[in-house]
């Protein structure tokens, strides 16, 4: 039963992550490969954030997911939309975007390593345990589990719910088909990139509560 709960608590995250890739890959069909740099660096920022203010690792979520929106939007209309365009079918873009983003991995490894140093880093923020079925449990698991059902409820909602939403599903079932009814797919994808990227960086403040990073 312990491992269960164990896997439970950690799933939350997990998926809340997936999702992110989900939307880059499945709705943009980019394979972003710097997508673990996002999730690093919203960890990064909620380090910097907590330890300045001393306040709560969910306020961070309230910088970091517009930001990493912003800079993943960037991505995709700089670097990615040339690629769109130029390549000749989807195996080809796949290549590129593959050699492109690893490329772009790099480069945010050294941003990240020329603010934030190279040392692991890690804060102490609900570290108590909390009693589940008589074993103890770390409460900022228990609360980034929480964070993470949340953000990934209110996804799905907005994925199924929203005009927007149901637009990215309809892009990430047949792109063409899309265009035909007025959906503007280049505009689709750059929101799923963006939207993706911010999810992974929310993703990271939520590891960054209770693992060493």
């Amino acid at each position: 039963m312990d491992i269960i709960i164990i896997g439970l608590l950690l799933g939350a995250t997990y998926a809340l992550m997936a999702m992110g890739l989900q939307l880059q890959y499945g709705v943009a069909r980019i394979m972003n490969l710097a997508n673990g740099e996002m999730l690093i660096a919203g960890a990064f920022g909620t380090f910097w954030f907590y330890t300045a203010s001393n306040a709560s690792p969910f306020y961070a979520l309230i910088g970091v997911i517009p930001l990493a929106f912003a800079v993943n939007w960037a991505i995709y209309r700089v670097l990615i939309v040339p690629l769109v365009r130029r390549a000749r079918n989807q195996g080809q873009l796949e290549v590129d975007c593959i050699l492109a983003t690893f490329g772009l991995s790099f480069i945010l490894v050294g941003i990240l390593l020329a603010v934030f140093g190279g040392e692991y880093l890690s804060y102490s923020y609900l570290a108590r345990p909390i009693f589940i079925l008589g074993e103890p449990y770390g409460l900022n698991r228990v609360a980034a589990f929480i964070g993470s059902l949340v953000l990934c409820l209110g996804l799905y909602l907005w994925l199924h719910r929203t005009r927007p939403g149901l637009a990215l599903r309809a892009v990430s079932v047949n792109p063409a088909a899309a265009g035909l009814v007025s959906i503007n797919v280049t505009r689709a994808s750059a929101l799923a990139f963006a939207l993706g990227g911010a999810v992974t960086a929310a993703g990271g403040v939520l590891l960054s509560m209770f693992l060493t990073f």
